[in-house]
């Protein structure tokens, strides 16, 4: 999934080595728009709260889960190129309270981003440009156009053409 976003939406399978002959077609899953604005989107996560991050460094879209029962934990985003994955857990499945995606994945999430950057400069797989997606202001409690009587908006994508463009009747 996180590597179909970075990929602006087309999904490729996964190779772990390369395969002469291989002839999968790439799938459009997503339109550009719409996986920029997840990307945008899992780019508000901040880091964990007491890691000190490097002011160059750019926003890192990414998301932590933690499963029922604690039994393990995970962090998973796009840094750069890479599409990253971070899983904590026993592998007999026992549960362990620190397994917590923020405060244990979310870590060695940022602790290897921060490796990749310090090799040098990652540049994003593909770059978004010329999207049909525009900011717009809507009701924050419907998601919808903001209508008379919304008196508290927010800023929210939208895609032309394709988002709907309701007003709030809330």
């Amino acid at each position: 999934l996180y590597a179909m976003l970075a990929n602006g939406g087309v999904y490729r399978p996964v190779k772990l080595m390369p395969t002469i002959g291989d002839e999968s077609t790439p799938k459009r899953l997503l339109s550009p728009e719409a996986s920029y604005a997840v990307l945008e989107m899992l780019r508000e996560n901040p880091r964990p709260s007491w890691e000190m991050a490097a002011s160059s460094m750019a926003r890192i879209p990414w998301k932590t889960g933690t499963s029922y029962g604690f039994r393990d934990a995970w962090a998973m985003g796009t840094v750069g190129p890479y599409a990253l994955g971070v899983w904590v857990g026993n592998f007999d499945g026992a549960a362990n309270s620190n397994f917590i995606g923020r405060d244990m994945a979310g870590p060695l999430f940022f602790g290897i981003a921060d490796a990749l950057h310090a090799e040098g400069p990652l540049l994003e797989s593909v770059v978004h440009q010329q999207l049909n997606l525009r900011k717009v202001r809507v009701c924050s409690l419907s998601g919808a156009l903001p209508g008379p009587h919304c008196h508290s908006l927010k800023e929210s994508w939208f895609i032309p053409g394709v988002s709907p463009i309701a007003s709030c009747g809330v």
